[in-house]
């Protein structure tokens, strides 16, 4: 049953949820644990195969730029905005430090400002050597599929790529911004990241 139909039962009964000893729970993202019992450094992944990308590169103790997560998050594109509520059932969202790292496109914009702006209690940034690293490779497509280009959301992320000095970061942002070009997170590999780690070993 749709949740306000269960509200207004329990509204003409005078019911509420403490009364019935009900707890709400926000609705399950599907995670990796390194295997700790205190999660406290996470990253979010916009897509599936990124997400067993660095799940498996955590499970070799690779370093993911700079990052030895405790937990990866797959956030299935913009559910993630409604499942980050979860964190509380796994984490201490007080404590935690989120990094998120999605696709270079409108779309990926737009999940990180409203994830940011829905749980401006959390500590959550971008992974900011991640996207660099994405705009390393230096292959952009165009954006074929429809996708809401709200200035606002692109403004939100340079600023903080600006903040942190990743000044020609932003200039290729707003590049491809404005040739509506993007670049897919699936870039980054399993293959490529294990390569990375044995240059710094």
């Amino acid at each position: 049953p749709k949740e306000e139909t269960n509200n207004g039962v329990l509204k003409r009964l005078k019911l509420s949820h403490n009364d019935l000893k009900i707890k709400k729970c926000g609705q399950m993202f599907v995670y990796w644990n390194r295997g700790v019992r205190q999660i406290k450094t996470a990253i979010i992944l916009e897509n599936h195969s990124t997400f067993f990308s660095y799940k498996r590169a955590a499970m070799k103790g690779c370093d993911i730029f700079g990052i030895y997560p405790d937990a990866i998050i797959y956030g299935q594109g913009k559910d993630i905005i409604s499942s980050f509520s979860f964190i509380h059932e796994i984490a201490d969202a007080e404590t935690i430090k989120v990094f998120y790292f999605g696709d270079i496109d409108p779309e990926g914009y737009m999940i990180y400002k409203s994830l940011k702006e829905a749980y401006n209690s959390v500590n959550i940034s971008l992974q900011l050597n991640a996207y660099k690293k994405l705009l390393d490779f230096g292959k952009s497509y165009p954006i074929k599929k429809a996708q809401n280009k709200n200035i606002e959301n692109l403004n939100f992320v340079i600023r903080e790529f600006a903040a942190n000095n990743y000044h020609e970061v932003v200039e290729n942002l707003k590049r491809l911004w404005d040739t509506n070009q993007r670049i897919p997170q699936e870039f980054i590999t399993y293959e490529y990241l294990s390569s990375k780690q044995k240059q710094l070993s």
